[in-house]
């Protein structure tokens, strides 16, 4: 019986996808154009179209491609981070890149680049999962920025690999974030933060944001791993 008023309880405090909504849009960092790894900046917005408060975790360290194909054969991030049960990145930001509708190859690297690419526009500190929650009010927008670069990403900074797609330059291509929140995530809450939080909805599914083109300027074995 207990279960039971738990299981209804958390379902009763669950929002769900329909009520939350991702745009993003890029933009160039003007202020740091010529460091490759911080050319680009991509703004993720976060609307709460409910009557109600929500919150939700974000690991704010980065993002990380759909998927990598690499020696060791292909790996969908988004099948261990959606469906995966407590692990700290199933609240990272996963980012495709398509070309003509095909999602385009992606790989895996040794870190031996300039490692603020994909990574918050600031600091970079390791998060608890408490602090990792972002609180968006009825009918409010949250909006965050990351440093933009195909040929980079992690969940880390101090990550020893890293992965990248291989884009080419003067290419059109489409880019999309999804963002999935495992209900299990939520299991780290301890039950003082629960009632701390008992006026908030926690966010549980999958959003898919808007796609947008991007153009890509940098000849990766040229431009990007000589420097």
């Amino acid at each position: 019986m207990n279960k039971f008023i738990l299981l209804f309880t958390f379902m009763f405090s669950t929002i769900f996808t329909a009520q939350l909504k991702l745009d993003i849009q890029l933009k160039k960092n003007l202020e740091d154009y010529e460091n490759i790894s911080k050319k680009n900046i991509i703004i993720l917005t976060f609307t709460n179209d409910t009557n109600n408060d929500i919150v939700f975790p974000l690991n704010g360290i980065g993002m990380m491609p759909l998927y990598v194909n690499d020696e060791e054969g292909i790996t969908y991030f988004d099948e261990e981070i959606c469906t995966g049960n407590e692990k700290e990145y199933n609240t990272i930001p996963l980012i495709s890149i398509k070309q003509s509708g095909k999602l385009i190859e992606s790989g895996r690297g040794l870190h031996h680049i300039n490692t603020d690419a994909d990574t918050p526009v600031g600091k970079i500190k390791k998060q608890k999962f408490y602090s990792s929650l972002v609180f968006i009010k009825a009918h409010q927008k949250y909006e965050y920025q990351l440093y933009f670069n195909p040929h980079h990403f992690s969940d880390n900074g101090n990550e020893v690999f890293y992965w990248y797609y291989q884009t080419q330059k003067n290419i059109m291509y489409d880019l999309q974030i999804k963002f999935c929140i495992n209900e299990n995530v939520y299991k780290k809450l301890t039950k003082k933060q629960r009632k701390t939080l008992s006026d908030y909805k926690f966010f549980s599914g999958t959003l898919y944001s808007n796609e947008i083109n991007y153009v890509e300027n940098i000849d990766y074995v040229d431009d990007f791993i000589a420097k």
